[in-house]
């Protein structure tokens, strides 16, 4: 219950990637939704299209609440990794996507590890010779950028951004907006008779 897609937006969204080491702001929550849009427009449908969309915009989701740590450092921390493991689990199983993570399988860190090759050569100009030794292909940054758009959304935009796809994939109903109440008051109704002796006092007066 202490689980709230709209504190993980907040988080993600004012949390920067790669430890801050970019040209400009960029944040987990623009990565998570960037990913998730990418599969909702360009990848072929299947079985599981949703599902992959789902468990990508959400694959980040636990470091809304324990921080993001760069990959390598995080490889020599086991134990770090298993407490993100358990309060993934926790996440997860509260908004109902621990099916999509299973059915999104190996290509998760696929598509997660290509992303970050078009972002690290867009952000600062270089690419962590990680992915040149184990072959990963980018995506490509016009791809991933419409026109008009750059990498590099605010936190209020990455957040408000993060809400809409999960709107439109089915992990969160925004509140209903209430109408607002009429603040004049209504006229009063003139009765009968007063509308009579109006009419003849005008008569009078002629």
């Amino acid at each position: 219950e202490d689980v709230d897609i709209l504190d993980i937006a907040h988080g993600l969204a004012n949390t920067c990637r790669y430890n801050g080491q970019c040209s400009t702001f960029y944040s987990v929550a623009e990565h998570c939704a960037r990913l998730a849009m990418y599969v909702s427009k360009h990848m072929p449908r299947t079985p599981y299209h949703t599902a992959l969309a789902r468990a990508l915009l959400m694959h980040d989701a636990a470091e809304a609440y324990i921080g993001d740590i760069v990959f390598h450092l995080k490889a020599m921390m086991p134990e770090f990794i298993e407490r993100e493991k358990q309060m993934e689990a926790i996440i997860f199983e509260a908004l109902g996507v621990q099916k999509d993570f299973n059915l999104a399988g190996k290509e998760l860190k696929e598509l997660d590890r290509r992303i970050s090759f078009d972002e690290m050569y867009t952000l600062y100009g270089r690419v962590d010779p990680y992915f040149f030794e184990h072959k990963i292909e980018p995506i490509g940054p016009n791809i991933l950028v419409a026109p008009g758009d750059q990498l590099g959304w605010t936190p209020e935009v990455s957040k408000n951004q993060f809400l809409l796809v999960a709107e439109f994939l089915g992990l969160y109903v925004p509140p209903k907006v209430e109408e607002p109440k009429p603040t004049t008051k209504p006229k009063k109704k003139v009765k009968q008779n007063d509308k009579n002796r109006s009419t003849k006092r005008a008569g009078r007066s002629r």
